[in-house]
């Protein structure tokens, strides 16, 4: 997306300020804070890479990496997670494929 943010169609009010507050994942009519789905618009990483926030109501917040349009890495404590995870990746690549 070019370093784009994306924005849902329609959105809410919501006290979490990193999230984009997309209605469809709010809850239906009557339903508590509890039961949200908190995310962030995502932040470009670059070759099609963006790494996304997400948190359950008041719970703790996990990270996943999406490429594309597929999501690669889901439910890393933190963006430190997700980096350890790709060097690791990263250091089997560099060691080659076997014959």
């Amino acid at each position: 997306m070019n370093g784009q943010q994306l924005r849902p169609a329609r959105s809410i009010g919501c006290p979490i300020a990193w999230c984009t507050g997309d209605a469809s994942t709010h809850g239906d009519e009557g339903d508590g804070p509890d039961t949200w789905l908190h995310a962030d618009a995502g932040r470009d990483l670059g070759h099609e890479a963006r790494i996304y926030r997400h948190q359950e109501g008041a719970g703790r917040s996990t990270y996943s990496l999406a490429i594309g349009t597929s999501t690669v890495i889901e439910a890393a404590d933190s963006p430190d997670a997700l980096a350890a995870i790709l060097r690791a990746i990263a250091a089997r690549t560099e060691q080659g494929h076997p014959a």
